[in-house]
Formats: structure tokens, sequence, C-alpha cells
């Protein structure tokens, strides 16, 4: 009985120490990308993050910016900004993702019809380590330079402990070879 203790001590220890270097390294990652990008992805979901995209028109010059995970009912009168311009830039709605693999799955899409092979992809902080791994398992052909969108301390510490589990999961799905979202 007191190997079984001992085996579960070390694994809730395990799972603790994991849990926090992921949670630290969350917050203290601050990537923003200096480099001009032909191409901006945006993953929906949180506040902050389209009007994060157009934010870097100016600085980008972007020709494209594919906005992934959009409610089907949404136009793009009501994603661009009022006084946003959008001078040459073709701004894109993906309405069919649900989730973050079926993001990945659209952004593929998109970027194999237009011969995109590098991108900016930009999400909330939290959420960026698993849209880079699910981008990989589906195209890892893909260059992905990540722009994160901060959260508050507080916020950030209970989104990433669930992100983590999700890592843990979406891994756990490709291994097994399970493709469905």
């Amino acid at each position: 009985m007191k190997k079984i203790w001992r085996i579960l001590a070390v694994m809730l220890a395990s799972w603790l120490a994991a849990c926090g270097a992921f949670i630290i390294y969350v917050i203290l990652w601050d990537y923003k990308s200096e480099k001009k990008f032909d191409y901006i992805v945006v993953l929906t979901g949180d506040k902050g993050r389209v009007s994060r995209a157009f934010s870097l028109i100016e600085k980008h010059c972007p020709k494209s910016i594919f906005i992934s995970g959009v409610y089907e009912k949404t136009n793009l009168r009501d994603v661009i900004p009022k006084g946003c311009s959008m001078e040459n830039v073709d701004v894109v709605l993906g309405k069919l993702a649900r989730n973050t693999r079926e993001n990945a799955i659209e952004v593929d899409k998109w970027a194999r019809k237009n011969n995109i092979s590098e991108i900016l992809l930009i999400t909330s902080d939290y959420h960026m380590p698993r849209s880079l791994i699910e981008m990989w398992f589906v195209n890892n052909d893909l260059r992905i330079h990540p722009y994160i969108v901060k959260w508050d301390t507080p916020q950030i510490i209970k989104m990433s402990i669930v992100e983590f589990h999700k890592i843990i999961c979406a891994i756990a799905r490709h291994i097994c070879g399970k493709q469905e979202a």
C-alpha cells in the first residue's frame, strides 16, 4: 500500500511541477514579432485578438488578414473597426471552425488554397501553445510566427490550468491517432 501512495505522490508532484512550469511560461512569454508579414491569421475567442490584428495593419502592411472561427452571421462591417484603412488588405472570414483543432484545419485550407507558407498568428497568451501544437499537427510545413495578446495575471492562471489539460488531450489525441475535434 505504501508503494501505491508513493506512486500517487510522485504523479501528483509531477503534475504540479508541469502545470506550474506551464503557467510560469505563459505569464512570462511576451512574444511580438517585429518582422513584416504579408499574412496575418487571428483565432477568435477572446477580446482583443481581432482588434490587435487591425492595429498591426500600418506596421505590417499585410496582403490579407484571415480571421478563423467567426460566427456564421458575422460580416465584414461587424469586424473592421471604424476608421480603419483597409486599402490593399483582403479580409477573409473563416466561419467553419468551432474549436482550436478546427481553427488549425481552417487556417491550413486557406493557406494551401492561397499558396501561403508563412503567417503571423494572433491569439491569447494562454491559448498560443495549444494553437501552435494543433497547427503543427495539421501542417508542419506552415511557418508560424506567434503574436500574443496578454491577459491579466489573475485570470491567466485559471485559463492556463485549463489550457494545460487541453494540450495534454490534444497530444494524446494525436498520438492515439484520433483526429476528430
